[in-house]
């Protein structure tokens, strides 16, 4: 489910950015500079925190080793974060924009989401 938000929230980061835009004159400018933008990270970054603790979980169930699973997860998660972010800002961004970059991003975490609401055990999810 949280998935399917990610993918919602990547293709509503496009809209929000033109309209921040568009509107973005005056006394506006500095509260959507000011407090907006910052708060977009925010909600991405509560996203992904949720993730973490959810992968550790079904991870954990097919491993006992507590302190492992978190040092592995923890490491790929910053090695994915560290790869995703070249690629997006070398790469992506420059050659495709942000809409369609944006549009990439949602496309992968919906296809995460249809492949995690497939999985036959449920079990190992709840």
């Amino acid at each position: 489910l949280i998935q399917s938000f990610i993918a919602l929230y990547a293709l509503l980061i496009p809209v929000i950015l033109i309209s921040l835009s568009l509107f973005a004159r005056g006394k506006f400018a500095v509260f959507s500079i000011q407090i907006l933008f910052p708060l977009l990270t925010i909600i991405d970054g509560v996203f992904i925190g949720l993730i973490f603790p959810l992968a550790n979980k079904i991870h954990l169930k097919k491993q006992e080793e507590v302190g492992q699973t978190a040092g592995m997860l923890y490491a790929f998660d910053l090695a994915g974060a560290c790869l995703g972010s070249l690629i997006a800002s070398i790469l992506l961004i420059p050659v495709w924009g942000i809409q369609n970059t944006a549009i990439l991003v949602a496309l992968i975490n919906l296809g995460m989401a249809i492949l995690l609401f497939s999985i036959k055990e449920k079990k190992v999810i709840n």
